[in-house]
């Protein structure tokens, strides 16, 4: 009977711990960047991991753009995805700012190499 309990116990600060860790995360997330633009809204821990195309991804995010506008965003666990569904949006993001928005991993071995 102890050995119930205590795993019971284990298993609740378990997930209160990781309750904690999450809601703290996404508010400390919440204040660190400016808002993102419009986009599918995602589920707590998937985000749009269940709304991401696996096949005819173009038409998906054409009806994104329709829905949410020329600048959509989705978060995947891992990786966040800045669609951009017009031209006038690329160029402007892409040619005219695009300085200030690469962040690219380092390639330590293409480096070496060059």
């Amino acid at each position: 009977m102890s050995n119930d309990l205590v795993s019971t116990s284990n298993l609740a600060l378990v997930a209160s711990g990781l309750l904690l860790l999450y809601f703290s995360k996404k508010y400390l997330d919440g204040r660190t960047h400016p808002p993102y633009p419009p986009g599918p809204p995602g589920l707590p821990v998937l985000g749009n991991l269940l709304d991401m195309p696996r096949n005819e991804f173009a038409l998906t995010y054409l009806k994104w753009g329709e829905q949410y506008g020329p600048i959509s965003w989705a978060v995947v666990p891992g990786r966040k995805f800045l669609i951009l569904n017009t031209y006038d949006s690329m160029c402007e993001l892409l040619d005219k700012r695009g300085g200030i928005y690469i962040d690219r991993p380092v390639g330590v071995m293409s480096n070496k190499l060059v």
